[in-house]
């Protein structure tokens, strides 16, 4: 991941699984939201 990235869904997998990755990605890209929405859960950006 190259970039000033703002916002990041991470939306693939299990729950735990999602949520583990989303650590990973805010460690990774501390600048960026880092976001896990709810299963069905509509976000406009």
């Amino acid at each position: 991941m190259t970039g000033n990235l703002k916002k990041i869904f991470c939306i693939h997998g299990e729950e735990s699984q999602c949520l583990a990755h989303a650590e990973t990605l805010r460690r990774m890209k501390p600048e960026a939201e880092v976001l896990v929405p709810e299963y069905r859960q509509v976000v406009e950006i």
